[in-house]
């Protein structure tokens, strides 16, 4: 948690109402400039069940889910950003399913809502109409489906994973970048051999003005966080080509496309370009070679590609004669889709 105090009552009453009691819960206060941990410390007041925990200085996210994940005993890992909640029932049923099931990873639904329509004017995430797949399958099938799909979400927080698979494999987050959940998610799906999913919304998503993904300008850090992450996943992705099917190398390739595409678009359009010379610098004479025909060359085609299409007269006439009724037509979509997000 960071600077997340007016938030922290109603995530940890969620965790104390959950109608599975037998649970461990650290709660990591990530050096907040607001009264987050106290906070913390008289709502987990009287509960052993509960401890936390508050680091010198402040070190990201990753750094306190690394912190959580050493401290775990359980046999599974459950992840809840102090701004969000779960149901009551969340841990009952993933529990009950992963045993039944036998699974080393369960993926779970989600629901969003949104604090303000400037919120959701900049990120828009559906769970709603996300396709059911109720057999077990290796990760990266599960993976596959839902990128076929175009269903997959990579937040490490809808899942629930084996503690001994984390360990095993020595799975952590990526420390100094944000998009960490890319990677995360990527290696526990990699490593586990019996994954499903329940198609249940047990966890309560909160978008807000001003949490680390929901920024209205991108930063040099959205750049770096979705670099290294495309760089680790492909540095894993070529050591085991081989036992990868055509289909998971396929899903994919066309995901790190994707990851790769929104970089290039980044770089172009919102980087400082003393941030971008700081950032080039701060990579080997490989991957800056690799990064400026990866993400540079495939970000000013993009661009080119853009500036063309809004340049073309016919672009224009009809942008002009539809501006007046496109204003008043999204201004009156925008309120209706807030209020029914809002009241789903």
């Amino acid at each position: 948690m960071y600077n997340t105090e007016r938030y922290i009552d109603e995530c940890i009453a969620s965790l104390r109402a959950q109608t599975f009691p037998y649970f461990e819960a650290f709660c990591v206060d990530d050096a907040s400039e607001d009264a987050s941990f106290v906070s913390a410390q008289r709502a987990t007041a009287g509960d052993a069940r509960f401890t936390c925990l508050q680091l010198p200085q402040h070190g990201g996210q990753s750094v306190a889910r690394n912190v959580a994940l050493e401290q775990a005993r359980g046999e599974y890992v459950v992840l809840l950003d102090s701004d969000d909640y779960l149901v009551p029932c969340a841990l009952e049923h993933l529990v009950a399913y992963a045993h039944t099931m036998q699974l080393d990873e369960l993926y779970f639904n989600a629901r969003s809502f949104y604090e303000s329509p400037q919120a959701h004017q900049l990120v828009r995430e559906d769970f709603s109409n996300r396709p059911s797949f109720s057999q077990v399958a290796t990760g990266l099938e599960l993976f596959t489906f839902f990128q076929q799909h175009d269903a997959f979400f990579p937040q490490a927080a809808l899942r629930m994973v084996r503690r001994d698979l984390i360990e095993k494999h020595a799975i952590r987050f990526y420390e100094g970048i944000i998009h960490e959940d890319v990677l995360f998610t990527f290696m526990c799906l990699a490593y586990a051999r019996r994954s499903s999913f329940l198609n249940e919304q047990l966890y309560m998503r909160r978008v807000r003005m001003g949490s680390t993904m929901v920024q209205p300008k991108r930063t040099i850090d959205n750049v770096r966080g979705h670099y290294v992450c495309m760089r680790e996943i492909t540095t894993w992705v070529t050591r085991h080509e081989s036992v990868l099917s055509p289909a998971i190398i396929d899903a994919l390739a066309k995901q790190l496309f994707a990851y790769r595409a929104l970089c290039a678009r980044d770089w172009v359009h919102d980087i400082d370009p003393s941030d971008k010379q700081a950032f080039l610098a701060s990579l080997s004479v490989r991957e800056r070679f690799a990064f400026s025909e990866d993400i540079i060359a495939l970000g000013t085609y993009l661009h080119a590609k853009d500036q063309e299409f809004y340049q073309s007269c016919s672009f224009r006439v009809g942008n002009a004669l539809l501006a007046a009724p496109r204003a008043v037509r999204n201004m009156i979509t925008r309120a209706r889709s807030f209020r029914k997000d809002n009241a789903q």
